[in-house]
């Protein structure tokens, strides 16, 4: 964890409750030239309650903020996971075919800024 803390490359933010505090979800971004690889997760209690669109959002702003030569944007989804398609749908990235990298089962996201 420190590790990434401390790399200018790396983008981790943790979202929280407004009302009453403590963790909701969290997104990370690793950068490499001008892509950025995210991943996300939202707390149990927290899912089911269409948060991961507007973290996503969020998150992506922050990123684009964060690393001034950034144009894309992308994120890996396990095919059965229906909720992360809906999300990664719902937040505006398109899906596109699989990069080299992906995992076999596993769906490629991307957000052209």
């Amino acid at each position: 964890l420190q590790a990434r803390l401390a790399d200018p490359q790396a983008l981790l933010l943790l979202a929280e409750d407004a009302l009453k505090g403590g963790p909701v979800g969290l997104i990370r971004f690793q950068a490499d030239n001008q892509t950025a690889t995210l991943g996300y997760q939202l707390a149990a209690e927290w899912r089911g309650r269409g948060l991961a669109a507007p973290l996503l959002l969020a998150g992506t702003e922050a990123a684009q903020a964060r690393f001034a030569g950034l144009r894309r944007v992308r994120g890996l989804v396990q095919a059965d996971n229906a909720a992360s398609v809906r999300a990664f749908e719902r937040a505006g990235f398109a899906q596109e075919a699989a990069a080299s990298d992906a995992l076999p089962g596993s769906l490629t996201f991307v957000w052209i800024v």
